[in-house]
């Protein structure tokens, strides 16, 4: 299925098909890893390649969110040595990109600043703690700055001692981080900021006797498996940068399709409202900006597999990130509640059991996805006295053709 290409279009495109399955990408990466380093390599590409499309404006970034030993440092170490697409930094700061460092003259201020050293790269910062450091202010004004650079249109701001410094024009760049499980305050410093980040979930392994005996039994060395992997990545992404003629390099005309484009809009409708910021002023961002990064991810996809158009294929990528864009509070309540469909309802006590939670945090968070509107949380009168229920809303009961990612 494609983004409403006619049939004479589709024959007739001169694009390269540099296709990731030919590469082997995949395979080499589960042959040395497992599922849950692909799901960030893939989701990784998939962001990275964007850039390859001629007249998206913004930057987009993905966090990688995991508890620590997750592997999410190795995850970033096959994009490293890509210099030419891109660039390492394991402590960017809000001046980085632009310096007014009073110690330093112009000349010496133009080599130091961060901006055009990453212009039309993705910029990987494998440790974001220093983003989310520091008291609420403090956080809230390194995020804005961020976010402000992240217009893809460069960036200028005064100083005293430099006047007025910075770049205008087209400055686009991706942005990869990685960090352990955010606060919840760190989830609404995002939501009130502009968000411009959605993130890729990678948990630890479930199966901790599979890692013992993985470690203890391997023939190969873990440096070992970490070179054969980049070694397959790092191919595939110098062929992919050469065909698709680098940055701004793919003209992208094609339209959706009914089928996936319903797709795409109920992807940026749930992320829109589960992960809307609570309190006073607690609604969901408006919807240009998600939709347009949902859309994004898909064709990166598919620019992946050689192909100028979006098929039911690249929207697994799109709901994989969708839910782990969602805090990770309500995160497992949710996931819940859409597999049980519109027709299921969990009482409280089987929400303590399925989130291994007390009484009255299983409230909290039952009252939290009715405040957002994806739930209705409610009390019933049963036997034996009241019993409270909680049920997906039906709006935002998952597609039936749309599969349904595994944690």
């Amino acid at each position: 299925m494609t983004w409403g290409l006619s049939d004479e279009e589709t024959t007739t495109s001169t694009r390269p098909e540099v296709n990731i399955d030919e590469y082997g990408v995949r395979s080499t990466v589960l042959d040395n890893f497992d599922e849950r380093m692909w799901h960030v390599i893939e989701a990784v590409m998939s962001v990275h390649a964007t850039l390859f499309i001629d007249g998206i404006e913004s930057c987009f970034g993905l966090i990688i969110e995991g508890p620590s030993g997750a592997g999410k440092s190795t995850a970033l170490r096959p994009f490293e040595g890509v210099n030419s697409q891109f660039y390492r930094s394991d402590d960017v700061t809000p001046a980085s990109f632009v310096s007014h460092d009073a110690s330093r003259d112009e000349d010496e201020l133009s080599e130091d600043d961060l901006l055009p050293r990453i212009k039309h790269k993705t910029l990987l910062n494998p440790e974001m703690a220093n983003w989310f450091g520091g008291d609420w202010g403090v956080r809230k004004e390194k995020m804005a700055r961020l976010v402000r650079v992240m217009d893809g249109q460069g960036f200028t701001s005064d100083s005293g001692t430099h006047g007025r410094r910075g770049y205008e024009g087209d400055y686009r760049f991706n942005f990869i981080g990685a960090t352990t499980p955010l606060k919840q305050k760190d989830w609404e410093m995002m939501g009130h900021t502009g968000n411009r980040f959605m993130f890729i979930e990678m948990p630890s392994s479930d199966n901790r006797e599979e890692v013992y005996r993985d470690i203890i039994f391997s023939e190969r060395e873990y440096g070992q498996k970490v070179n054969e992997m980049t070694h397959s990545v790092q191919n595939f992404l110098t062929d992919l940068w050469t065909d698709n003629r680098g940055a701004n390099g793919v003209k992208w005309a094609a339209t959706p399709q009914e089928e996936v484009g319903e797709g795409l809009i109920y992807l940026s409708r749930f992320i829109l409202h589960a992960r809307a910021p609570l309190g006073e002023t607690s609604e969901p961002e408006a919807p240009g900006r998600v939709t347009d990064m949902v859309k994004n991810i898909a064709r990166g996809h598919a620019l992946l597999h050689g192909r100028d158009h979006v098929t039911t294929d690249d929207l697994d990528i799109c709901a994989r990130i969708a839910l782990s864009t969602v805090p990770k509070k309500r995160r497992g309540l949710l996931r819940e509640l859409l597999q049980l469909g519109p027709d299921g309802r969990m009482r409280t006590r089987e929400v303590q059991n399925q989130l291994n939670v007390a009484h009255e945090t299983a409230t909290d968070r039952m009252n939290t996805l009715d405040s957002l509107g994806v739930a209705r949380h409610y009390h019933e009168t049963v036997q034996g006295g009241q019993a409270e229920f909680i049920e997906l809303d039906s709006g935002f009961a998952w597609p039936g053709d749309l599969v349904f990612p595994d944690p």
